[in-house]
Order: C-alpha cells, then structure tokens, then sequence
C-alpha cells in the first residue's frame, strides 16, 4: 500500500486555458458558434467556456483574445493559492516534525532521506518558511514550535575568577585529529544552570556525531561533577572515551581522578571562550528549548530529562547530512544503544 503522500502525487491536475484557446473562441464567437459548438472545437467542457467569456469578456458576448489570455495570467499571480502545508498528507508531516522542534531546512532536506524514490514529493525550506510566517495571521500558532524568536542575547558581565589548577592541558595540547572532528569519542563538558543556582544539568556531547549525555547534579562542586561525569562515561566503551574538554570552572578542579578512573585526558578551554566549546554551547541552545532560562533544575525529574535527551539525540542535524546523533553514534562506534 503506498504513503499517502505518494499517492497524492498522482492526482490529476486542472490546466488552464491557453493562448492559442483564447485566441480561437474571440473569431468563433463573433461569427455566432455556440458554447457548447465552441467547446467541442476545443475539446473542453462548455462550463469552461462559460467561465471564460464571463470573466474575460469583452462586454458583447465575445472574448478579447491576447488581453483576455494577459488578464487572466495577472488573476492567477495575484490570487491566494492555499499552500502544500494547510492540508493532505505532506502537511501532517511538517507538523508532525514541527512538533518534535524540527527547523524547516531539517523537516525539508528530511524529507528526501524518509522518501528517496519519490522525487516529486519535495519541497523548500523556504516554503515552509513563508507558510509559517503568515500562519499566524490566519490564526495558528505553528511558529511557535520554531527555536528562536528573534530574541536579543542577554550580556552578561564578568564572573568570579577560576581556581588556578596546576597540571592542567590546554586546546594547544589537543591531538589535532579532535580539533577536525574525525572519529567519536571526544566529548566536550559544561553545566546548564538553573534557576538561583539551585540545580544544574551536567552535559557531556560527543563532537563527531552531537550524541548528548546529560545527568541532573545538585549542587556546582567538583566532587558532583566528577561524580556525575563518571557515572555518565564510564558505562561505554574504552574506544569511545577519549579526550574531554570542559572549561576552567571550579567544578573541574577533580580533573586528575577522572583521567585516572575513566583513562582519559582532560583538556582545558580558556576563560570566556565559548567558542572552543561550540559543540557543547549548541547543545545548550537546544537543551533550552525544553529547560527556559530561569528553570528550577533542583525539582527536575531524571525520566523528563532522558525524554529530552532521547528526543534530541534522534533530531535530525544539517551537520549530520540529516542524520540524527543516535544513528551517527551507533554506526561509528559500533555499539547498540538503550532506548
């Protein structure tokens, strides 16, 4: 049986009235042909005909030809098309993906690895942009399933001065096979605080594939942290743990007893750089969509927070090929993962 999608494409479409057509009833007409005579001339139906000498007439019953055909292109730009996604099977796709926070490159590009061998079934991010940026209008609220609202990054000033920690290896130290992405296994750290400092999520991100581990950690020390980190890591394969870079918090002072449990290497970003953590600053941008700012962490439930987690390792990302962590993860490391 095929997709619904599938066979909507397959629907016969109405073709408009040519030039040629045009020009061919205004001569039939003036020498007094009738509709239904004129219709069969044509091979058109006499409603069409109709139609046409009602709204492209020119007021003595006959049609103007080349301005009666230039009129009528003019209606058909200007007229109000209803899109590919207010109904049928395409748009409860959209919306399904909308739903699970999908942009509209993601849902686009998508949408040729779920349906590869039905060409005609596509469609631009770009159309699904303009539909989602008149909905509102007509009373829906789809663009609120869209990550950003156009709003303006908070500046934040200067925080407390990191512990100095002696021993420590810098991003200079970094193997540069990390620094090109080449191979899982190299994960970045970092917390996701809440709201009054109540309450954090401890996020560990592998670099290759976007793969997200995540635990709720109670308080911001580096007993947690350390704690929670390996609880995270030490489950998987010796292969797939290698170096971890975090930043220069208090809560990474414990760095030496994670390199000699987990058998790793711990690299140090330095101070507000985020960017040497890009990996990890995306994946909190993702986590907030779930978890606003201001979120009270300290009464998090750990099933909701591996829903979150589940539901973004299985997203579809632009830097994957549209691939989604989970899928890149499995392959490359050769592991099978626990829904």
């Amino acid at each position: 049986m095929r997709h619904p999608i599938e066979q909507e494409s397959t629907i016969l479409r109405y073709y408009q009235l040519s030039l040629e057509e045009r020009s061919m009833i205004a001569p039939m007409r003036i020498l007094g042909l009738s509709i239904r005579h004129i219709a069969a001339q044509l091979g058109r139906a006499p409603s069409t005909i109709s139609r046409e000498l009602r709204r492209n007439g020119d007021g003595t019953g006959a049609d103007a030809g080349y301005w009666a055909h230039r009129d009528a292109q003019r209606r058909r730009r200007l007229a109000a098309r209803p899109s590919r996604l207010t109904s049928g099977a395409l748009g409860v796709y959209a919306r399904e993906k909308l739903q699970c926070r999908g942009s509209p490159e993601q849902i686009a590009h998508r949408l040729r690895l779920d349906y590869p061998h039905a060409p005609q079934i596509r469609i631009s991010h770009q159309t699904i942009d303009t539909w989602l940026a008149v909905d509102p209008a007509a009373g829906g609220a789809w663009s609120r399933c869209l990550r950003h609202h156009r709003r303006r990054r908070k500046r934040y000033g200067s925080g407390p001065r990191a512990p100095r920690m002696i021993g420590r290896a810098s991003l200079a130290d970094r193997p540069a096979l990390v620094q090109r992405r080449g191979r899982v296994g190299d994960w970045e750290g970092d917390l996701v605080v809440g709201r009054g400092q109540r309450g954090f999520v401890a996020t560990h991100v592998d670099r290759r594939s976007r793969f997200l581990l995540a635990a709720k950690v109670s308080r911001r020390t580096a007993a947690e942290v350390t704690t929670a980190t390996r609880k995270i890591l030490q489950p998987l394969p010796q292969h797939v743990r290698r170096p971890l870079t975090v930043d220069k918090g208090s809560e990474g002072t414990a760095f030496r007893t994670l390199q000699r449990i987990l058998g790793l290497q711990v690299y140090f970003a330095a101070p507000y750089a985020a960017w040497e953590r890009g990996t990890n600053e995306n994946t909190h941008g993702l986590l907030r969509d779930y978890f606003p700012k201001r979120t009270e962490f300290s009464t998090l439930r750990t099933r909701h927070l591996a829903r979150v987690v589940e539901e973004l390792n299985n997203r579809p990302r632009k830097c994957l090929a549209y691939r989604t962590p989970t899928e890149v993860f499995a392959r490359a490391a050769g592991v099978a993962l626990q829904p």
